[in-house]
């Protein structure tokens, strides 16, 4: 978390925006700007880098940047709670050789009638035909890939 002051956030688009998460726990991800929307199960973790879709007061929507970090590839997230930041503005410049991964969010829902959680979309290593992990990653442990071989 940042102290000292705070950077001035307008109600209004910031597209293009890179944030960082900062949160030692990570951060909620909801699948719209409301607070009760439906959450994802993962959080974003720390050490991800974002792209800003649009900034709402202290709702941030996000694609999140691919290689740094994981979580859910598109969402919702609060930029700061209870005084201390979640996500602050980086000056990391993406580069062609990283992708922006997005996810599509469901555009309605209600108390009443919640959507189906978007399904995970599919990653560059998958489309290209790279092996992706066997086992989930858990934070401060590397990706695990398993040699697999035809004998």
């Amino acid at each position: 978390p940042v102290s000292g002051p705070r950077l001035a956030m307008p109600d209004h688009g910031i597209d293009g925006q890179i944030w960082e998460v900062v949160s030692s726990k990570g951060v909620v991800v909801r699948v719209a700007r409301q607070l009760g929307a439906p959450a994802f199960e993962e959080r974003l973790s720390p050490g991800s880098l974002v792209q800003a879709v649009r900034l709402e007061g202290d709702r941030l929507q996000y694609n999140r940047v691919a290689g740094t970090g994981y979580g859910p590839d598109s969402g919702w997230v609060s930029v700061r709670s209870g005084g201390a930041d979640l996500l602050i503005p980086s000056d990391w410049k993406p580069t062609s050789a990283f992708n922006i991964l997005e996810q599509e969010l469901p555009t309605e829902w209600s108390q009443g009638r919640l959507p189906a959680l978007p399904a995970p979309a599919v990653h560059a290593t998958a489309a290209k035909g790279l092996p992706e992990p066997q086992s989930k990653q858990t934070p401060g442990q590397p990706f695990v890939y398993y040699r697999q071989g035809d004998f």
